[in-house]
């Protein structure tokens, strides 16, 4: 479903369109197994993500999973996840800007529990 946004908004990525990237992470500091992850964009859920025991071992030692990539249309975008964690869902919402021209960063942290997010944009200078 989320390819759909990608097809639709096809003629909006490039120079003048915007990227949005959502990214995963687990608090490092925590004994925590994360098992699956389900990427909301404005509603539309995309697939779901499993994580093998080698897969969630690296999220727990650090590693960053990008979990959506795609052009979108520049205006602000809910996004929402939901993580299963040691057989709990867990879940977290945004809501952010994506610029023109832009690549807009929503990253996703799971800690204590609860799933908290940052973001933040950048601009390159080639085509993104």
């Amino acid at each position: 479903m989320i390819g759909a946004i990608s097809e639709i908004n096809g003629s909006s990525g490039g120079r003048s369109g915007a990227i949005l990237v959502v990214l995963l992470r687990a608090d490092s500091s925590q004994a925590q197994t994360v098992q699956s992850a389900v990427v909301s964009i404005d509603n539309v859920s995309g697939d779901p993500r499993t994580y093998s025991p080698l897969a969630s071992g690296a999220l727990a030692r650090g590693a960053v999973d990008e979990v959506y990539r795609s052009p979108v249309i520049p205006s602000d975008h809910a996004i929402a996840i939901q993580v299963t964690v040691d057989g709990r869902t867990l879940t977290g919402t945004a809501n952010v800007p994506a610029a023109q021209q832009a690549v807009t960063y929503v990253q996703f942290v799971v800690r204590n529990g609860q799933v908290t997010s940052t973001s933040w944009a950048g601009r390159g200078s080639g085509q993104f």
